[in-house]
């Protein structure tokens, strides 16, 4: 949406112009203009993710977007965390959007894909890289180097540390201050510190 949206969507353009091959991997929000997707349909895999000890169950659409490839990750989880009506702004996006890391990670290994960058934008991705190190690449998803951009510094994706734990990743060797510690609350993480 917004400056995102067209940086997203004119870069990518960029790349696939210059003959890469570029992916994007989004939620599937139920307030998005699906009118603006082309031929949008579901693949037959499920993809299940961790979350909070459990799996839960991930449905994977693709479609074209300004003609660039994206794949939209739809979760099953009793949350919806992407069925309200708003991109952003709710009370638990911090756990939203950790969710959606872990599940767009999931996609990548269990698609087989072998990706050189995995590009991510903005707070809300920015669990990638931690999730990314600490527990795909153990797993063979290990061929990417992670590239990050913040479009807005005011939005940091600060949370307390204990949060960390629900997509799985270890709160007290991340709550540290050479890692995700938040810089003005030591019980706090903030996902951009991470870069």
């Amino acid at each position: 949406v917004g400056g995102l949206g067209d940086v997203v969507s004119g870069l990518s353009k960029a790349l696939q112009k210059k003959g890469h091959l570029v992916e994007i991997v989004l939620p599937k929000y139920d307030c998005m203009q699906y009118d603006r997707i082309g031929d949008i349909r579901a693949l037959d895999v499920v993809i299940e993710s961790y979350f909070d000890g459990q799996l839960f169950k991930n449905k994977i659409w693709v479609g074209t977007v300004e003609g660039l490839p994206v794949y939209f990750i739809e979760p099953h989880h009793p949350d919806k965390f992407f069925w309200r009506g708003d991109f952003y702004g709710e009370r638990d996006d911090f756990r939203r959007f950790s969710y959606f890391s872990r599940v767009a990670l999931e996609f990548l290994l269990q698609a087989g894909k072998k990706p050189d960058i995995i590009h991510c934008h903005d707070w809300q991705t920015a669990f990638i890289a931690p999730l990314y190190w600490d527990i795909y690449v153990p797993k063979g998803l290990n061929s990417a180097r992670i590239c990050f951009t913040c479009h807005n510094f005011e939005y940091q994706g600060t949370a307390p540390a204990s949060e960390l734990e629900s997509c799985g990743l270890d709160s007290h060797h991340l709550n540290r201050p050479d890692r995700m510690q938040d810089n003005s609350a030591h019980d706090r993480v903030n996902s951009v510190k991470v870069y």
